[in-house]
């Protein structure tokens, strides 16, 4: 037999096999029975293209590529049976990444062709995905479903576009398109999967988690097919990954609809699938941080970065938890290394502020501020916090301008209010804070409460107690109010935020309001304000104190007693050391218990200020004088009249001590002497004959040297 007619015939038996081959095997002996045949007689076209589609089966895209090249070339016919040949080296172009030159193929194959090229569209639309050019690949894709594509082609150009819709955000559109290949197949995880991509991405988060839900179910219902009568065959990992994904997905859209116990079960579903993606351990920390569980998210976090030790956003979320959790120094080096490996990591860069701020490093939150983070209005607002704490009013003053310049919000109002209250322009603060309430909305915030109790502080520095009092009235309501909605994170307030003060539920506009009622000499109603306070902080030694004041102004002195020395037993403030000293001891004496109200003045004049040490000295001398410490007494009396020499009370007193030591002179000239300082009070006149078995005349009761309780 010739040459040519054994290629011949081993050209013939390919055809007939490569129209029955199904496994690599059967497509490898097509390529050699070709190869013969080619060998025997190179100028035929069909026998090229038939052994390119064989490598092609075989995944040989580099050696299809040539024999459909060859084909091109030997094949003078034109028209179909070229664009043929040369979709299909498009097609090899494509499977080895050459974009360009498979999307030449494609346009040339559909200029040269015949008939409707539905098949060309649809590959060339698979290569503007690949190229990302979305336009022209929904474009192709659709003229690809307006002729005749098979129904795998057609739920693919669906999908595709779908996908592409989705990336030009187009989203309705990109909803119906991946309907559309789901109505082909719904059997199809991927469709369901992207199809809640799209409805995340339009916000629609509850249709987004019944897809993910269906590609979910879609998905277990292939693997029980797959496994149908082997259930203990183990799953493939490519099989676990997609579980996974989808469960990743569902839990992200949980989140999203701030399902967040649904979401962390679903996160711990997928990491029960494929534990080594880190994407998964980080959406379940945020779910964590979310609920507040600080701890675990922290767990979370942490191994997202042993995945994936390079990541910037790790580092900063981990930093958020540790913020969270008010460890401030954790979260200072948590945002340093995300800095450090993304130095344009700008939140990053803006919570490093914020830290350093209340950690108390204002020239380092300053530096961080004034240094590339974005100048937006959130910026001018933290720089001006730092400026008004380090005292430096006219800067805040100009930071929290610039950040109404650009925003008008009823915080940035409520902060300059603020800084123009410490600098005393109290008119000018309560028409900040005017706004401040006009453009916090109506019904109960948190901002509102704060508003309320800085006019109210406003308008008693200027001696309006009437309306100092009706605003801190306003903001306690407001916080009675928020105690009772259902909107409000009832354990904290602006976390994360520092910008205002963190506690829900304070004891300050009690104290605050206390305070008027005190400047109105209505005692009895501060003593109410500040039991309220107590009762949501009964170990506040401040409040302890006032009210310890509040009572003694009542004349409850043992009430008074008890409260000051709670107030020393929980801390009290070292500034009023004094103070509680001084009252326990008047107190004390008030009772007769002088023996008890000395060592409290010893103490109360080891911290005195020099503009109270007369009458603090004064009190211990009286109660020395009944306790017949008359030396001590004398002295006590002595340095009193030493710093108020026309004091005629103290002249009396001493007057009587010397009697009591025998030294009768001396104590007539101080008796003579008080009459000269104050010869209008009858209770100085005495009859020496009469006094002899008198130890003291009472001239009034403990404190009477100080009339006027204060903060």
């Amino acid at each position: 037999m010739s040459s040519s007619s054994s290629s011949a015939e081993a050209g013939k038996q390919a055809l007939a096999l490569l129209k029955k081959a199904q496994t690599p095997q059967d497509y490898q002996v097509c390529v050699n029975l070709l190869t013969d045949a080619i060998a025997g007689n190179a100028s035929k076209s069909s026998h090229f293209f038939s052994r390119g589609k064989c490598f092609l089966a075989l995944h040989q895209y580099q050696r299809a590529l040539f024999d459909f090249s060859m084909a091109i070339r030997l094949d003078s016919g034109g028209g179909n049976n070229v664009a043929k040949h040369i979709g299909y080296r498009g097609y090899c172009y494509r499977s080895l990444g050459r974009l360009q030159e498979s999307l030449k193929d494609y346009n040339e194959a559909i200029r040269i062709g015949q008939g409707d090229h539905a098949q060309y569209y649809y590959e060339r639309a698979l290569v503007y995905y690949d190229l990302e050019e979305y336009e022209n690949c929904i474009n192709d894709f659709t003229l690809g479903l307006e002729k005749k594509l098979n129904p795998q082609q057609s739920y693919n150009s669906h999908f595709y576009r779908g996908i592409a819709l989705r990336k030009v955000n187009e989203l309705q559109k990109s909803v119906e398109s991946l309907k559309g290949c789901l109505e082909i197949d719904a059997t199809r995880s991927d469709g369901h999967n992207h199809l809640g991509l799209s409805y995340a991405q339009m916000g629609d988060y509850e249709a987004a988690k019944a897809a993910f839900t269906a590609a979910l179910t879609a998905h277990q219902e292939k693997l029980k097919q797959q496994n149908q009568g082997n259930e203990t065959e183990e799953i493939a990992e490519e099989d676990r990954v997609i579980s996974s994904k989808y469960l990743n997905n569902r839990g992200l859209a949980c989140y999203h609809l701030s399902n967040y116990e649904d979401a962390a079960t679903d996160f711990t579903e997928a990491i029960s699938h494929y534990s080594k993606d880190a994407g998964i351990f980080f959406n379940r920390g945020n779910a964590y941080f979310s609920m507040k569980k600080y701890d675990k998210s922290l767990e979370d976090y942490e191994t997202a970065i042993g995945h994936d030790e390079d990541n910037a956003v790790y580092y900063h979320h981990q930093g958020l938890a540790f913020q969270g959790l008010h460890a401030i120094q954790q979260a200072i080096d948590a945002y340093l290394q995300a800095i450090d490996l993304d130095p344009t990591h700008y939140p990053s860069k803006f919570h490093l502020g914020i830290m350093y701020h209340v950690d108390g490093q204002y020239s380092r939150a300053l530096e961080v501020f004034s240094g590339d983070i974005p100048h937006d209005q959130a910026l001018y607002e933290r720089r001006g916090l730092v400026f008004r704490d380090m005292g430096k009013y006219e800067l805040a003053l100009s930071d929290f301008t610039s950040a109404i310049d650009l925003e008008e919000n009823g915080r940035y109002y409520y902060h300059r209010g603020v800084v123009y209250l410490r600098m005393l322009q109290e008119t000018e603060a309560i028409a900040d804070f005017n706004v401040a309430l006009q453009l916090g909305g109506k019904g109960p915030s948190f901002q509102n409460c704060c508003v309320y109790n800085d006019r109210g502080l406003a308008y008693r520095a200027l001696g309006n107690l009437s309306r100092a009092i009706a605003d801190l009235t306003f903001a306690l309501q407001e916080q009675e109010a928020l105690l009772v909605s259902t909107e409000v994170d009832k354990s904290v307030v602006n976390e994360l935020d520092f910008a205002l003060p963190t506690n829900l539920v304070t004891t300050e506009y009690f104290a605050n309001r206390a305070q008027c009622f005190v400047e109105q000499g209505l005692y009895a109603r501060a003593e109410q304000d500040l039991s309220k306070a107590l009762q949501v902080d009964p170990k506040d030694p401040q409040l302890l104190y006032k009210r310890g004041i509040a009572r003694y102004a009542q004349d409850f002195f043992q009430q008074a007693i008890d409260d000051l020395t709670s107030s020393l037993e929980q801390g009290a403030y070292p500034q009023n050391l004094h103070d509680i000293y001084y009252h326990l001891g008047v107190s004390f004496a008030n009772l007769g218990k002088h023996l008890f109200a000395v060592p409290a003045f010893d103490e109360a004049i080891k911290r005195v200020k020099m503009e109270d040490y007369p009458h603090y000295v004064h009190e211990r001398a009286k109660s020395e004088q009944v306790i017949g410490e008359h030396e001590k007494a004398l002295r006590d009396f002595s340095k009193v009249l030493e710093a108020q020499p026309n004091n005629a009370r103290a002249y009396f007193r001493r007057g009587f001590s010397f009697k009591a030591l025998r030294f009768y002179e001396e104590a007539a000239e101080d008796f003579e002497a008080a009459k000269e300082c104050e010869p209008q009070d009858t209770r100085f006149v005495v009859n020496y004959r009469k006094l002899h078995n008198v130890q003291a005349i009472n001239l009034g009761p403990a404190g009477h040297e100080d009339p006027k309780p204060k903060y």
